[in-house]
C-alpha cells in the first residue's frame, strides 16, 4: 500500500510540474503530508509529548505555508479525540491538544497576528481579493460542476497557466483510472460492510476528514475567484494516492498485490515522461 500510493503520488505529471518550480503548494503539500503522517504514528503508538511537539510544529508550519493548512487543526484535534476516547483519558486530550495548539502557535501565530495588526483579517484575504478581483456574479452549483471539469484536467495534467493541454488519451487513462479505482473503494466497503475485511478505520478517520475539509474551503475560496484548479487539492494528495491505489488494488488477487507498485508506478511514469510531449 505505501509504495503503491507513493508511485501514484510521484509520477502525477501535474504534481512534477507543480514541483518544478519554488511556489507554496509544494510546501504546503510537504507540510500537510507529515502532519497527517504525525497524526496516525500519534494514533498508533504511546502518545508522548515528544510525539505532541513534533505534531504541532508540523501544523505550525502547514498553516504558515499556506491558508488550507489551517484546516488541519480540526484533523489533529479530531485524531486526538479519538485517541483519548480509546484510551479513555481526558488528559491525552487536554495535555496533548494544550502541546500541539501551542506549538503551533508558537511557529504560525506571529504571522496572524501580524496579518490582523496591518489589515485588520487575521487571515490577509480581504488585501488578497483586493489585488486580484473576486467574481463579478455569486457561484451558483451548477456553474461550480461546470468549472470542476478544469479542476480534474488540472488535477492530473494541464500546463503553462491553464493553456498547455495533455492529449486527450492521457485524460481518457485518468478517467479509466479513477473510475477504476472508485469501484474498488465502493467494492473494499461493501467487504467490510459483510465482515469480510476489517481495514484500521481509527487511523483512516482523521485522514478521510481532511478531504471535506479542504473541500469545504476550496469551494468558499473559489466561490470568490475563479480558482478551480486540480494543485489546490495537493495538500490531501496522500490520503488521494492512499485510496486511488487501495481501490485499484481490489481488483488484484492478493498473491500478486506486491507487484501492483511496480506495474503501476511504471505505467504512470511512462505517462509522466510521454505528457509533457503531447
Amino acid at each position: 500500500l505505501a509504495l503503491g500510493a507513493a508511485s501514484i503520488n510521484a509520477f502525477i505529471p501535474q504534481f512534477l510540474f507543480i514541483s518544478g518550480a519554488v511556489n507554496n503548494d509544494g510546501a504546503v503539500t510537504a507540510a500537510s503530508s507529515i502532519v497527517l503522517l504525525f497524526i496516525v504514528r500519534l494514533m498508533k503508538r504511546e502518545p508522548s509529548r515528544k510525539g505532541y511537539l513534533g505534531l504541532g510544529l508540523a501544523l505550525g508550519l502547514a498553516a504558515l505555508t499556506k491558508l488550507s493548512g489551517l484546516g488541519l487543526v480540526a484533523v489533529a484535534l479530531a485524531g486526538l479525540l479519538i485517541l483519548a476516547t480509546r484510551r479513555r483519558s481526558p488528559r491525552v486530550l487536554i495535555e496533548g491538544g494544550a502541546i500541539i495548539v501551542g506549538a503551533a502557535l508558537l511557529v504560525a501565530g506571529w504571522w496572524y497576528l501580524r496579518n490582523w495588526s496591518l489589515y485588520g483579517d487575521p487571515t490577509a484575504t480581504n488585501m488578497h481579493l483586493a489585488i486580484t478581483g473576486t467574481r463579478e456574479r455569486p457561484l451558483p452549483l451548477s456553474r461550480f460542476l461546470y468549472e470542476m471539469r478544469g479542476f480534474k484536467t488540472s488535477f492530473w495534467a494541464l500546463f503553462g497557466w491553464f493553456n498547455v493541454l495533455a492529449g486527450s488519451a492521457i485524460y481518457l487513462f485518468f478517467d479509466l483510472l479513477t473510475s477504476v479505482a472508485l469501484l474498488g473503494l465502493i467494492w473494499a466497503i461493501v467487504k467490510g460492510l459483510r465482515g469480510e475485511h476489517h481495514p484500521s478505520y481509527p487511523y483512516l478517520i482523521p485522514l478521510l476528514l481532511w478531504l471535506p475539509i479542504l473541500a469545504i474551503g476550496f469551494y468558499s475560496w473559489t466561490a470568490k475567484i475563479p480558482a478551480t484548479q486540480g494543485r489546490l487539492a495537493f495538500p490531501a494528495i496522500s490520503v488521494l494516492s492512499l485510496l486511488l491505489f487501495w481501490g485499484l488494488s481490489q481488483f488484484v488477487p492478493q498473491r500478486y498485490t506486491k507487484f501492483l507498485p511496480v506495474v503501476l508506478g511504471s505505467v504512470l511514469f511512462a505517462m509522466a515522461v510521454i505528457s509533457p510531449f503531447r
